[in-house]
């Protein structure tokens, strides 16, 4: 596979290629990387490791999910009452559809994300720190047993994703923050670089996948300009199916000729 068979899967599928691309990766990581990477975080101070830790509980789904389903509920109804409906203009239902958005985003990553921890039941560093235990024990609901993938990075990556929907001009400083959190999981030896990878697909994936889903069924979450973003401008050419090498007129052409 060449890079040009690389560049049109990638934007021809780009769920699958993101897939494929995140399974190499962690693969590789739980081969080569994350003990190593851990080696490396053990030589940081025990109070900076502990202050990495505080900073990732900013990600807690138990946070975010209240405040988006209470502006959902508050802001749809406010739609349904009519207030501020005016020539068509439906103000606060594009609001309720934006709240509703980073609803569904939350629960539904994190719904997924912990069928995949029970499925693939990887022990945490800190079982690898105790006793050199460093593997999988599938099917377990302990928790030293579920850090495959990171639940932290999956919460702030997909709030991430949702802002960046929502209001796309702070895009960088979005994904700063999914990044961080992310980096403070390996810091404070909660999860290997591993978990953190598969946690930034999953979290970005399932709200990518759901905010083209609602903007399809005239339910478009973007309250903001779109052209503010670099980052759509990177999803605008992955998402957009690419041109044919060759044209529909061209084609029948060359079939024709092929016939006589």
């Amino acid at each position: 596979m060449n890079a040009a068979m690389i560049l049109s899967l990638s934007r021809r599928r780009p769920y699958v290629f993101s897939f494929i691309v995140t399974v190499i990766a962690v693969a590789l990581s739980i081969l080569f990387l994350d003990r190593a990477v851990l080696i490396n975080v053990l030589e940081l101070q025990s109070t900076t490791r502990s202050t990495f830790n505080e900073i990732a509980r900013l990600s807690a789904p138990e946070i975010w999910i209240p405040i988006f389903v209470v502006g959902a509920v508050l802001f749809l109804a406010l739609d349904r009452s009519g207030i501020g409906a005016r020539s068509g203009n439906r103000p606060f239902k594009r609001w309720g559809d934006a709240f509703l958005f980073g609803a569904a985003s939350t629960i539904l990553a994190g719904a997924a994300l912990n069928v995949l921890k029970f499925i693939f039941g990887r022990l945490r560093p800190k079982a690898y720190l105790a006793d050199g235990s460093y593997g999988f024990d599938p099917f377990s609901f302990d928790y030293s047993m579920n850090a495959l993938p990171s639940g932290h990075t999956q919460a702030a990556v997909t709030f991430a994703i949702v802002m960046l929907f929502i209001l796309p001009r702070y895009d960088w400083v979005y994904i700063s923050f999914g990044l961080l959190i992310g980096a403070c999981r390996i810091i404070h030896t909660n999860h290997w670089l591993a978990d953190v990878i598969a946690g930034v697909w999953l979290g970005a994936v399932i709200p990518i996948a759901l905010a083209l889903w609602m903007t399809r069924n005239g339910r478009p979450v973007l309250l903001g300009r779109s052209s503010d973003s670099a980052v759509f401008r990177i999803g605008r050419y992955l998402f957009k199916q690419p041109a044919p090498l060759i044209t529909a007129d061209a084609r029948e052409t060359v079939v024709t000729r092929l016939q006589r």
